[in-house]
């Protein structure tokens, strides 16, 4: 890696975002950290899902999660909201086996939550859900 370092580290800065996306995926991959400002500074720098997403899941899927989470969190006022979510759901995975989360109290059966047992259907009034 420190060879391939060498030999392109002076050509990168000139080359297109696609490209030196792949070198800096080649480096997470091989937890090469000497490059790591160099990764700091494209995710820094780029906001598009296309080059971020991949270079992340490869930051997480290796031993530097702790290094994504601290660049994410740097950087996440700038990114679109779809992609700051999609980045969140790749940092901080849900546990599927969670217990579900009960609904609030205005969406009860009215049943319920007025003591009338005639009436079975929900409401849900004045809530954006």
């Amino acid at each position: 890696m420190s060879s391939l370092s060498s030999c392109y580290s002076a050509l990168l800065a000139g080359l297109s975002a696609e490209v030196q996306v792949r070198w800096l995926q080649i480096v997470v991959r091989n937890s090469f950290t000497e490059e790591l400002p160099r990764v700091r500074a494209f995710l820094h720098k780029h906001t598009s899902r296309m080059y971020t997403v991949p270079l992340y899941e490869d930051l997480v899927a290796g031993v530097m999660k702790g290094v994504a989470v601290e660049i994410f969190n740097q950087t996440q006022r700038r990114l679109h909201p779809n992609l700051r979510r999609t980045l969140q759901q790749i940092l901080f995975p849900t546990n599927c086996s969670a217990p579900s989360i009960p609904p609030p109290p205005h969406c009860l059966p009215t049943a319920r939550r007025h003591g009338n047992h005639r009436s079975a259907g929900r409401q849900c009034v004045g809530v954006i859900m």
